[in-house]
């Protein structure tokens, strides 16, 4: 049975919007360190050529 507010109409699920805001969070999160791990490994490479 789907709970209901005041109004009568269904209440949303407010764990499952926080799991999916998380999760997001989380892949985001993910992506960027993978992309500053790349740029610095290319600064570094860079950086060994001049040397």
């Amino acid at each position: 049975m789907e709970a209901t507010g005041m109004s009568g109409h269904p209440e949303p699920d407010y764990k499952e919007l926080y799991l999916t805001m998380m999760r997001a969070s989380e892949k985001a999160n993910r992506i960027l360190i993978e992309a500053q791990q790349q740029c610095e490994e290319r600064l570094l490479e860079t950086e060994e050529g001049r040397t």
